[in-house]
């Protein structure tokens, strides 16, 4: 009785730590199982948040590559307005070059039609001065009958004469009989001397007054008588030509040794003043003894007697040299 309430007493013992085993097993399992939900739900968590990441990285990257495109736009925008700007100084350049080759263009045709007509006014200045060998001459621009009959080695009277002129009024194109049509005897022939004498007299202070004029117009009478001076030297030295026509119009190295030769105003009619002036001179007044060479310093273009030749004085506008 009592081994089998014992052995009851181990049985329940027994069943009690089967249960009690079963019990922890069960537990144990509960919680493993609740290990893995965790297990899981952390695994879950850090997914999202890794693709929360990737997302978020992605779209980072979007903005950062949208931002590097306007910046690379605006770059290009920016080298865009800087080409047009060079652009529009490579424009500038050209037209500014341009409108300087214009100018320069017409400076040099005007230089040289300047040049052309002053090489044809001496041209024609240095014909003007020719010998008339032929018997009739036509008349040309400028050409007074003084000058034709000299060039032709007649007076003003037989020049007249053969052409039947009964004033001195001539014409451009007009056609004149320079031959002499009846042999002179003695007697005419002193006459014509005198005569001659009497033309280059009137020459002499027909060219003198007008030189004097042109030189010196608007300077004291000083001053002209000065001009005309200088004028009468050369034609008594060795360097110039020996008539006052010669030495006026006179083309040394290429070049005309007074102004108005080229600019036409040696043959404008000389006042009162150039007149008596120029016969002072040819009666021996001699303001500036032995010059040779003036000129106006605020109108002159070439400086070689300023170089070359020595200061005598100055009277008005015009320095006087040696």
């Amino acid at each position: 009785m009592h081994l089998m309430h014992r052995k009851k007493q181990i049985g329940l013992v027994i069943t009690f730590i089967v249960i009690i085993f079963i019990g922890v097993l069960f537990l144990s399992n509960t919680q493993m199982s609740e290990e893995n939900k965790a297990l899981h739900v952390i695994q879950s968590v850090e997914t999202h948040v890794e693709e929360q990441d990737i997302e978020s990285s992605n779209k980072q990257n979007k903005i950062e590559n949208k931002i590097s495109d306007k910046k690379n736009s605006s770059k290009e925008e920016n080298t865009i307005k800087e080409e047009y700007r060079s652009l529009e100084e490579v424009n500038s350049e050209v037209m500014d070059k341009k409108e300087t080759l214009i100018t320069e263009e017409k400076d040099f045709k005007v230089d040289a039609a300047t040049e052309y007509k002053n090489n044809q006014t001496i041209k024609s200045n240095q014909l003007s001065q020719a010998p008339i060998k032929q018997e009739t001459y036509i008349v040309s621009r400028g050409d007074t009958l003084s000058q034709i009959s000299r060039r032709a080695n007649l007076t003003i009277k037989e020049l007249k004469e053969i052409n039947d002129i009964e004033n001195d009024n001539i014409y451009e194109g007009q056609q004149l009989s320079t031959k002499k049509t009846k042999e002179v005897n003695s007697q005419e022939v002193n006459i014509n001397k005198a005569e001659e004498d009497t033309q280059l007299n009137e020459d002499a202070i027909f060219w003198l007054s007008r030189i004097i004029h042109a030189e010196a117009q608007g300077e004291s009478y000083q001053g002209k008588v000065a001009v005309g001076n200088v004028i009468l030297n050369r034609v008594g030295h060795s360097d110039f030509p020996n008539t006052i026509y010669g030495v006026i119009f006179d083309v040394q190295y290429g070049y005309v040794q007074f102004s108005p030769v080229l600019d036409g105003n040696i043959y404008n009619t000389p006042n009162a003043d150039s007149v008596r002036a120029a016969q002072e001179v040819l009666n021996g007044a001699r303001p500036v003894g032995d010059v040779l060479y003036f000129l106006n310093p605020r109108k002159a273009t070439n400086f070689w007697i300023v170089e070359n030749r020595e200061f005598y004085m100055t009277i008005d506008d015009h320095d006087f040299y040696f």
